[in-house]
């Protein structure tokens, strides 16, 4: 998986299952709507345990702090995080986007009031730190965010 669409169980070395797609295609919704790709670890290029250090706190700077049980209930999140939850001084200094929170993102590209509210809640399903408590695509289906979506094949599959 590539690492700017990575999910954190696959950078911790977690079990993994359909989770991880539901990650990844947060992460394409996401840069669809933004003027940019919301995670870019790769950029500079650098020794690939870094980038892993750069992805995870573009992840905070994005969705805010990774929920203390995740990082508790995680095989190898203690490779990444001190034990009070901070990227680890292992990382040395990384350098965030200073683009902001998810919600300010997605107000900068024009969204307001209901919109950007079940916009932000819509992708903050996909986006949940903790797989656990990442949507199904079934529940995603149901959100409401999706009521004004005609999703019904009009014409013959190709």
């Amino acid at each position: 998986m590539a690492r700017a669409v990575r999910a954190p169980e696959i950078t911790f070395q977690d079990r993994w299952g359909a989770p991880v797609d539901i990650w990844g295609l947060g992460c394409v919704a996401l840069e669809l709507l933004l003027p940019h790709r919301p995670f870019f670890p790769d950029e500079p290029p650098e020794e690939s345990y870094i980038n892993d250090f750069v992805h995870l706190a573009q992840m905070i700077e994005l969705l805010g702090p990774f929920p203390p049980e995740t990082l508790a209930n995680s095989h190898g999140a203690s490779a990444f995080f001190d034990k009070d939850g901070s990227v680890s001084k292992k990382a040395g200094r990384i350098r965030l986007s200073g683009r902001g929170a998810l919600r300010e993102q997605l107000a900068r590209v024009g969204l307001s009031g209901a919109e950007l509210d079940e916009t932000h809640a819509f992708l903050r399903r996909m986006l949940a730190l903790d797989p656990a408590k990442r949507a199904t695509a079934v529940e995603l289906l149901n959100d409401p965010f999706m009521a004004d979506f005609d999703l019904r094949a009009t014409g013959p599959a190709h």
